[in-house]
């Protein structure tokens, strides 16, 4: 499409009329897909069984490129389906971002193998990851209360410009959230079963 948009031979009108027609149509086969409840199938452990096998497996370069690209569409198709879905329903809608939708599985599917497949970080920067994984799942534990008390004071993506709002908002989670779990981690009980 790029080719003939390029050189004039379609019309800014009959390339629109392409893109909405690939996104009702990528539109109908996640329709189809979510119709088949692959969560039931797939849900927490099938993503679990996904990183197992995708951590075990010696994939060739081709195989993590054709990954990358699934990963990509993936990515490209959440974005497409979740505006089509807010324009026709006036709101923001974001079911398609639900972790069991194929296109976020796709992407999660070649994070997973991009990271694993990545150079071996410097000294530094193994420690700090060393260091932060101990607090990593009471971390995750708290991280929605701690995007609730924000969004309680007032501070959400809203607050102010998105592309200020949505980093800032989220190193303050990243940073609270890492700092509660620190803090449980040095109560007895809770450090053992929960941090």
């Amino acid at each position: 499409w790029y080719v003939p948009a390029h050189h004039g031979v379609c019309s800014g009108e009959e390339f629109a009329d392409f893109a909405r027609q690939m996104l009702l149509l990528a539109q109908a086969a996640e329709e189809d897909l979510q119709y088949m409840h692959m969560d039931l199938v797939l849900g927490y452990g099938g993503y679990f069984v996904l990183g197992y096998t995708l951590s075990r497996a010696e994939l060739t370069k081709k195989q993590r490129g054709l990954l990358y690209a699934l990963g990509l569409l993936g990515f490209g198709l959440t974005a497409l389906l979740t505006m089509g879905a807010s324009l026709r329903a006036g709101r923001a809608v974001s079911d398609h971002f639900d972790y069991f939708r194929p296109g976020v599985l796709a992407e999660a599917a070649a994070l997973f193998v991009l990271f694993r497949h990545r150079p071996a970080p410097p000294p530094r920067v193994r420690a700090l990851a060393a260091r932060l994984s101990r607090w990593s799942f009471g971390a995750y534990l708290v991280h929605a209360l701690v995007i609730d008390w924000l969004g309680g004071l007032g501070l959400n993506t809203l607050s102010f410009a998105p592309w200020l709002s949505v980093p800032a908002l989220s190193l303050l989670a990243f940073v609270l959230s890492y700092g509660v779990s620190a803090l449980l981690s040095r109560i007895p009980g809770v450090r053992t079963y929960l941090v």
